[in-house]
C-alpha cells in the first residue's frame, strides 16, 4: 500500500513540475514571441537529429541484429530534424496544431473530472468546469489562428493550461478521486465471463 501511495505522490510532483514548466514556457512565449518561436524550431531540430543519431548508434552497437525499429525511428527523427531546421515556418504551423490538440485533450480530461465532481455533488466543480472549457476554447483558437498571433496565443494557452493543471492537482485531485470512488461504489460492477 505504501508503494502505491509513493507512486501517486511521485506522479503528483511530476504533474506539478510539468504544470509549472508550462506556465514558465507560456510567459516566455508571451514576452518574446518571435525569439521563442525561432529558438523552439532550432532546439527541436537539433534535438530530433541528436535523438535520431543516438538511436542509430544504439542499433549499430547491437550488432545490426536486434531492434530494427531503432533504425527506422532514428532515420525518421533525422528526417524530422532536417525538415525542422530547413523549413522552420512549416514546422511552426505544425507546432501550433500539436499544441492545440494537446491543450484540447488536456482541457477535455479536466472537463470529464469536473463532471465526476458535479455528479458527486462536490463543491467547486463549477470552477473546474469553467477552467476546462476555457482551455478547450484556447486550444481551438490556437489551431485556427494565424502565425502572427499564434505564439502569443500559445503562451496564453500554456499559462492557463498550467494554472488549470495546478488547481486541479492541488485543489481538486483528492476531490476527483473521492467523486469517482463515490460514483463507482454506488453502482454494482457486472463482470462478464
Amino acid at each position: 500500500m505504501n508503494s502505491i501511495k509513493k507512486l501517486f505522490q511521485k506522479f503528483k510532483v511530476e504533474s506539478i513540475v510539468s504544470a509549472v514548466f508550462a506556465i514558465i514556457l507560456g510567459i516566455l512565449f508571451v514576452a518574446m514571441p518571435n525569439s521563442s518561436a525561432n529558438a523552439l524550431c532550432t532546439v527541436s531540430g537539433v534535438f530530433f537529429i541528436i535523438t535520431g543519431l543516438t538511436l542509430i548508434m544504439a542499433f549499430v552497437a547491437g550488432g545490426f541484429f536486434f531492434g530494427g525499429h531503432l533504425l527506422i525511428l532514428g532515420i525518421a527523427l533525422l528526417i524530422c530534424g532536417a525538415f525542422t531546421l530547413s523549413y522552420p515556418n512549416e514546422f511552426k504551423d505544425l507546432i501550433k496544431i500539436i499544441f492545440g490538440i494537446y491543450i484540447i485533450v488536456d482541457g477535455t480530461t479536466s472537463l470529464v473530472d469536473s463532471i465526476y465532481c458535479a455528479r458527486a455533488k462536490i463543491r467547486g466543480w463549477f470552477v473546474l468546469t469553467i477552467i476546462s472549457v476555457l482551455s478547450i476554447i484556447l486550444g481551438s483558437i490556437l489551431m485556427l489562428a494565424t502565425f502572427e498571433t499564434i505564439v502569443i496565443f500559445m503562451g496564453c494557452a500554456l499559462i492557463i493550461d498550467g494554472i488549470c493543471d495546478l488547481i486541479e492537482i492541488l485543489v481538486f485531485s483528492k476531490k476527483v478521486r473521492e467523486a469517482k470512488k463515490r460514483l463507482l461504489d454506488s453502482h454494482e460492477t457486472i463482470y462478464i465471463d
